[in-house]
């Protein structure tokens, strides 16, 4: 195995507290099964297809991030939107307050 993967498997592996060989299974366990879903088993298929699958994946998952990073951005445009509402809202109420301080009261008759 390359030294820096080895590496990666090991601070992964403390991070997650799990030994490497659990973390091992964990990854291939989760990248067949991934695999296997895009797969079309009745066609024959060659290293280059696998290949093409792999990047496939890849494109599907940083697409769903994309996605996911998109709506992050929206939600916290809404957020500082509704900041900016309820700070408009709260100086109005204040100015109405004041301006209701400020009007004659009328007598009871």
């Amino acid at each position: 195995m390359d030294d820096l993967l080895r590496l990666a498997l090991g601070k992964l592996a403390d991070h997650y507290q799990v030994s490497e060989d659990d973390l091992r299974r964990m990854l291939l366990l989760r990248g067949v099964a991934e695999l296997n879903a895009v797969t079309d088993m009745a066609k024959h298929a060659t290293a280059d297809d696998l290949q093409g699958a792999l990047t496939n994946l890849n494109q599907r998952l940083e697409a769903v991030v994309e996605g996911l990073r998109q709506q992050v951005v929206q939600v916290d445009n809404a957020v500082q939107n509704a900041g900016m509402a309820i700070a408009m809202i709260e100086r109005m109420t204040t100015v109405l307050h004041k301006e209701a301080e400020d009007l004659p009261l009328k007598s009871p008759r």
